[in-house]
């Protein structure tokens, strides 16, 4: 898991990595990147959509993430301009909140603490699918069999960690403006508890 990491943060940055080895001498691993002076890899960070930034904003968002510096960093760019993130660290957690509130969006890391990503949705696809829809997983272990499985099945929309702050940004305010209106009254809304 922790080469797909590495792997993935390398190919985000236009890098390669690649390893080489020598038997009975053990292996070196190689990292190429390209060189961006730093005024511009901070600038772009910064560079998001200034359309997607009104459509986040003024939203109800609920980010389940047992990671406290990815769920503040996600709350801080998608609720930048005014709108509300409540952050949930475990499943248990999350589905208690998601029995008593209705969010335009879901942020949910697949492998988090207590009852996992997976197991939420699928208790909200029979309980709440109008939150099920909104739903954006991420996750750090796409290559996982059970998770690639699941990705493709439920056609639920998903982040590879490390994920692109644009790209996560993107999506969110395309799943928010096209997801079920906010209250909609044909909408279940009973207890999700098993």
């Amino acid at each position: 898991m922790g080469l797909s990491t590495c792997y993935g943060i390398v190919q985000q940055h236009g890098g390669r990595i690649w390893a080489e080895s020598t038997p009975g001498e053990g292996a070196c691993f190689f990292i190429e990147l390209p060189v961006v002076p730093p005024v511009l890899a901070s600038d772009s960070a910064r560079a998001l959509p200034p359309n997607s930034t009104r459509r986040a904003t003024q939203k109800r968002i609920l980010i389940i993430e047992d990671e406290a510096e990815v769920a503040d960093l996600v709350a801080r760019i998608l609720t930048g301009d005014g709108g509300a993130a409540d952050l949930a660290f475990d499943g248990r957690t999350a589905l208690a909140k998601l029995e008593h509130q209705s969010y335009d969006l879901v942020i949910c890391d697949l492998t988090i603490p207590g009852l996992s990503g997976l197991q939420l949705y699928e208790r909200l696809k029979l309980k709440r699918p109008d939150q099920a829809a909104r739903i954006i997983f991420l996750t750090g272990n796409r290559w996982n069999g059970n998770i690639q499985r699941f990705l493709r099945e439920s056609g639920a929309a998903w982040l590879e960690k490390p994920f692109n702050l644009p790209a996560l940004r993107e999506l969110a305010g395309r799943l928010m403006e096209n997801g079920l209106p906010h209250g909609c009254q044909s909408c279940p809304n009973e207890p999700i508890a098993a």
